[in-house]
């Protein structure tokens, strides 16, 4: 039989280790959650998230809503690419259709509660918390699994031809076509050319330029509406594209400096065009 004060002695080793291994066991569990969400839904939850391949908002929102999700159980979350196929319509005008919801990364709960990236402006943090509102306190969703589409009527003038001419005008106005019109009327005018050549000419360089762009911007654009699966090919070769003429211009520089003249050969169609300015004048 043990000594009695070796029982004094266990028994307080076992009550030592007892007040000592408790608070690390629960630090280390507070440590494990953090940054996790637990929570507990009542009946099941559905969360769409709305994105588009090369988005880059849609990129940084992406993980924080897998994760929130992850968080729960029956949650039924499905994600769509606005661009793919939804039954006999685009994702997007599905979207819009539906939830009046025309910009990505989107999440919809139940068919009823929206988040849009103005809601959180790229605060995460915030997101997380809309998140987790959303879910904990989603509204049932309507017997026949859906809700009355949205009037996106608000919506789709936005999109209208004018504005989109408008926005094309501005994003189109930079120093370089400035540049160009101050050469070519400059050009004119030292030709002895009236103000009806210098109109004739800025108006037609101006004109060939939008609808070169129109031309192309819609061509790309119908591709990829088509072919979604290629967007990245394609803005893959337009960025090389964009940088092998940028390194052009160095290499025209130098060579210019070198030959006293550049790499850059004018079009015999405007070699032309400035010798018949001249013919006539």
């Amino acid at each position: 039989m043990l000594p009695l004060h070796a029982i004094n002695s266990f028994t307080l080793l076992v009550l030592l280790s007892i007040v000592l291994f408790c608070p690390i066991t629960a630090s280390g569990q507070s440590g494990e959650v953090v940054g996790e969400v637990v929570g507990e839904v009542i009946g099941e939850v559905v969360v769409e998230y709305f994105y588009e391949d090369g988005c880059l908002k849609c990129a940084g929102a992406e993980p924080v809503v897998d994760k929130v999700v992850q968080g729960y159980d029956n949650i039924s979350y499905s994600k769509f690419e606005i661009w793919s196929d939804y039954d006999d319509m685009k994702v997007y005008d599905h979207m819009v259709n539906e939830y009046g919801i025309a910009t990505v990364p989107a999440v919809v709960i139940n068919h009823q509660v929206t988040i849009t990236y103005p809601d959180y402006n790229g605060d995460k943090k915030r997101l997380e918390e809309l998140l987790v509102a959303g879910i904990e306190n989603a509204p049932h969703i309507p017997e026949n699994n859906s809700i009355q589409p949205t009037d996106g009527g608000n919506i789709l003038p936005e999109l209208s031809l004018p504005v989109v001419l408008v926005a094309g005008l501005l994003a189109g106005f930079n120093p370089c076509l400035l540049a160009v019109m101050a050469f070519l009327a400059s050009l004119t005018l030292s030709s002895k050319g009236n103000r009806t050549e210098l109109l004739k000419i800025v108006g037609g360089f101006c004109a060939g330029i939008f609808v070169m762009f129109m031309v192309v911007g819609m061509g790309l654009l119908g591709v990829i509406k088509q072919q979604p699966e290629i967007k990245d090919t394609i803005t893959l070769l337009l960025v090389v594209l964009v940088g092998l003429l940028g390194l052009w211009h160095f290499y025209d520089a130098y060579y210019l400096k070198v030959h006293d003249r550049s790499s850059f050969k004018t079009s015999g169609s405007f070699l032309q065009l400035v010798e018949g300015i001249e013919h006539r004048n």
